[in-house]
């Protein structure tokens, strides 16, 4: 093996290819790290951020300081425990290839006598009383700690791999007795790599030890409910990011031969701020593009032959001055994202953020946006050079500038463009899902920025990466309680870092509006308390309208907007698929585009069932992906639902082709999706999401459709019986989603039933959408409706306004609090963006071929169907493939995964 190191020092990385290992210096890579932080820590928006949180401007000094303390994130690896890590080898040989055979040996003999360790709980040890004397000659602590006040700042530092490290937390005494001892053969000082980093530090950052006010920080060990501790929390993750920067050896990042001695830091510094600008981190070109040369809304938005004038809510979203959290109430298919596109062109060109994050409530809706997305970068940056980067913010793909790359063995990602200069800058962020929130677009769900917000590992670098952006959450209403909660928190957070956020909604109740406007404000919560609005308060409330934190109110309705009348009927069908199946194919044998979505996934398979003994199997109508009939729903492997979200687009977008075709499908295809039918049948569900599925009929006016279906028809899927009063209990024998886990508040179903049967044979849409959502989805009515009705109504409110309390209070335990102390949280294993447990992924060995021709690797088998299961258990056993579906069994269950997705197998 070729060999470049210098064992007599600390270690900061090393790099194994085939028969050559690499070795950097800790401290040249601390030098690497550092450079990072203080490049990020000079780009305007992220400065503009800690300082809003900081209370102050940050000064130089300050950023010198921080700069200075991120230096020695990783002081830890100058342990003797943590430099005996480099004599291994994945084959279990030794380094080896030494001059110096005697050398070779006694490193051998120490390796025995001795143990390994990691490098950031062993930090504590140096506050130990045996050693803190020691670490203080070594290093500046005096002036971090008590002249700089920051403390805090060097454990959150310390805590870059994603958890906390607690002062005074480590049990593991007994390391300390040995791992930073002097080690006389082969010799080894971890005392003195300590001096050496801070002698560098000292000559490095010669601004950070001039005199001059303390950083803001809440003094240690009183820094309960002290706003800035919400600065710390901000510096760990900013730190997390840098260390992830600066560990990239490869020849345009960071290399380990980047400058000799002293030369290091000039040309890390001069690196850093090349890879921060080709990695899009760095956009300030971008905004001086726009400000240059400022395009009008109609430039942007065309679609080859016609340039589109601006509505008034998008022409709305050009005002900088609109307040931090803007919502946005317009009916389905009205241009919200496009208003949300140009809301960041304004704050880009306004300087106000460099990032945007389009967060949607489903994978399919993601993947959807993502290519109208690019669709605009191009239009409003047609210089390719200073055009922002966009990823895919979906876990299973792997998309980066409309470019899909290809995972090679390691960590490696094969691009098309991997010729090209910056490629590799550009889609690092695509490269793992920790880091989607580092580009500059991410188009993903919104439980990529939720994961910022909770207990778990990496929060504090997705939370940071997030202060930055316009996050703009689509589809808000769709949030349960919990949900929600997570959403406040993520807010309230945003707002006080002097972040922007647009939320926006076909649906959104008045009660949820007031809340999201004042995220987990207790002054506004008193106030509503001590005056709350009343459902008539509400309903005043113009549609559309832009409403915002400012407390201001923007009417944007238009006299002349379009209405689109929807034909509403019931059929008392919901347990009968037979009937549904005859009724949908006499619209399909008609010519319409059909679009099904039943509340569960047992309901679509077996309308899907039915529809097929109706029509036959080889029908053209039929949804097809990859030539095979299926539905669409949760329940199919990631590999296939890539495929399948791009066949429904195919089959019912905007350049999809006239003809009957018929599609069944669950919630997955009610949201934040531009798709096209001529008839819904849709299962009985709560207003909000009715109207959202409403939402896919006669989407493209310029669509030519058949006599029958001239006007938007929607037939409601209701119980056989009338009466919903059964469903209020605990166990009934058929739900479809109606009092279960999918649609719990009955008395919501039985608002909405009520609306449809009052209907005079339609609903004018938008202008019925205000009364149609406060009349279902308002407390106080709801609450009227449980009275009038009695008995077991009242008993189902009361236990459902327990569970929503229950959720809520489950959000806020949690959610990682970042007024909160740094060092009071832990990793929560049981942190997640949405309440339930998501079941378990399972390998299949040997792999297979799925039903859409792709291979089969994983599967995930919903909680609900697996039962007890050991938590080593991740292998399908007895898997066998014949005519598409394949059979296994995990956790002594049987399982089938066919064309119509996973199903157990009774």
């Amino acid at each position: 093996m070729e060999v470049d190191v210098n064992i007599d020092v600390a270690w900061g990385k090393l790099h194994r290819s085939g028969n050559q290992l690499r070795w950097l210096s800790l401290i040249d890579h601390c030098i690497d790290v550092a450079a990072v932080t203080h490049c990020l820590l000079q780009l305007p928006t992220w400065r503009a951020r800690l300082s809003q949180l900081a209370g102050r401007p940050l000064t130089e000094t300050d950023c010198w300081r921080l700069t200075a303390i991120a230096f020695f994130h990783d002081i830890g690896k100058c342990s003797l425990g943590f430099w005996l890590k480099q004599f291994d080898e994945p084959s279990g040989d030794p380094l080896g290839a030494r001059d110096i055979s005697v050398r070779k040996q006694l490193v051998q003999q120490a390796k025995g006598n001795l143990r390994q360790c990691g490098h950031t709980a062993i930090t504590l040890d140096l506050e130990s009383e045996a050693l803190i004397g020691a670490a203080s000659e070594a290093l500046p602590l005096e002036e971090i700690c008590e002249q700089w006040n920051g403390e805090l700042y060097l454990w959150a530092a310390i805590s870059h791999h994603g958890e906390p490290i607690r002062p005074g937390s480590y049990s593991g005494q007994a390391k300390a007795a040995w791992t930073w001892r002097r080690c006389a053969q082969p010799s080894y000082d971890p005392i003195a790599q300590l001096r050496t980093l801070g002698d560098a530090a000292r000559g490095l950052f010669t601004p950070a030890f001039a005199p001059c006010t303390p950083l803001p920080a809440p003094e240690f060990g009183d820094e309960a409910d002290d706003p800035h501790n919400s600065l710390i929390h901000a510096f760990a993750g900013l730190i997390s990011l840098a260390d992830w920067i600066a560990s990239n050896p490869a020849a345009d990042y960071f290399p380990y031969d980047l400058a000799p001695g002293n030369g290091r830091w000039p040309a890390a510094l001069s690196r850093a701020r090349c890879v921060l600008r080709h990695m899009r981190l760095d956009i300030a070109d971008a905004g001086d593009a726009l400000r240059a040369s400022p395009p009008a809304f109609g430039e942007v938005f065309y679609d080859g032959a016609q340039r589109f004038e601006p509505t008034a809510t998008q022409a709305a979203m050009a005002s900088p001055q609109l307040g931090q959290i803007v919502i946005v109430e317009d009916e389905t298919g009205a241009g919200k994202t496009e208003a949300a596109l140009w809301r960041f062109k304004a704050l880009l060109e306004a300087g106000k953020v460099d990032s945007l994050a389009l967060l949607l409530p489903t994978r399919v809706a993601a993947v959807a946006l993502h290519k109208r997305v690019e669709q605009f970068l191009r239009a409003l940056f047609p210089d390719e050079a200073v055009r922002p980067n966009s990823v895919l913010a979906v876990p299973g793909y792997l998309v980066s500038d409309g470019l899909s790359g290809t995972r090679l063995p390691g960590f490696e990602v094969l691009w098309p463009d991997q010729e090209a200069e910056q490629s590799a800058h550009r889609h690092w962020a695509a490269e793992n899902s920790k880091r989607y929130l580092a580009a500059a677009v991410a188009v993903g769900t919104v439980d990529q920025a939720l994961l910022g917000a909770l207990k778990s590992r990496h929060a504090h670098l997705r939370g940071m990466c997030a202060l930055r952006s316009l996050l703009v959450i689509d589809e808000v209403h769709a949030s349960d309680a919990y949900m929600l909660q997570l959403i406040e928190h993520l807010l309230a957070r945003h707002q006080r870092a002097g972040g922007h956020a647009l939320l926006l909604s076909a649906t959104l109740g008045g009660a949820a509006r007031d809340r999201l406007l004042t995220p987990l404000d207790v002054d506004a919560q008193r106030q509503r308390a001590d005056k709350p609005q009343t459902t008539s308060d509400y309903l005043a409330v113009p549609f559309p309208c832009v409403s915002n934190s400012n407390s201001s109110l923007l009417d944007t309705s238009r006299p002349d907007a379009r209405q689109k009348d929807v034909r509403l009927r019931t059929l008392p069908a919901m347990s009968d698929a037979q009937a549904i199946a005859a009724s949908v194919a006499r619209s399909v044998r008609a010519g319409a585009r059909v679009l099904v979505i039943r509340n569960t996934v047992a309901g679509a398979i077996a309308v899907q069932h039915a529809i097929e003994a109706e029509l036959r199997l080889d029908h053209p109508a039929l949804f097809r992906c990859k030539a095979t009939v299926c539905t669409h729903h949760g329940r199919y492997a990631a590999v296939d639902r890539k495929q399948m979200d791009q066949a429904v687009g195919e089959a019912f977008g905007k350049a999809s082709s006239a003809g009957a075709r018929v599609l069944v499908g669950t919630q997955t295809l009610e949201q934040s999706l531009d798709i096209d039918a001529d008839e819904l049948f849709t299962d009985l569900c709560p207003v909000d999401v009715l109207l959202q599925r409403i939402g896919r009929l006669h989407r493209h006016r310029y669509r030519v459709r058949p006599a029958e279906f001239q006007w938007p028809s929607a037939t409601v899927l209701i119980p056989e019986q009338r009466d919903l009063t059964s469903y209020t209990r605990e166990h009934h024998p058929a739900r479809h989603g109606i009092g279960g886990i999918v649609y719990s508040n009955v008395l919501m179903i039985e608002a909405t039933l009520r609306l449809i049967e009052s209907a005079e044979d339609s609903w004018r849409i938008p202008a019925d959408n205000r009364r149609l959502v406060e009349a279902a989805t308002n407390p106080e009515t709801l609450e009227q409706l449980a009275e009038s009705l009695g008995g077991p109504w009242l008993d189902h409110a009361n236990a459902w306004r327990g569970a929503e309390l229950a959720q809520r209070n489950e959000g806020d335990g949690r959610a990682l609090d970042w007024t909160a102390p740094f060092d009071t949280w832990g990793n929560n294993e049981k942190a997640a963006t949405r309440l339930g447990d998501p079941g378990r992924l399972v390998r299949v060995e040997p792999t297979v071929q799925s039903p859409f021709g792709q291979t089969l690797r994983e599967l995930q088998i919903p909680q609900w169907m697996l039962g007890n299961v050991e938590r080593h258990e991740e292998l399908a056993g007895a898997v066998q493939t014949e005519a598409g579906t394949t059979t296994f069994t995990f956790a002594q269950k049987a399982y089938r995964y066919s064309r119509l997705g996973l199903d157990a197998i009774s």
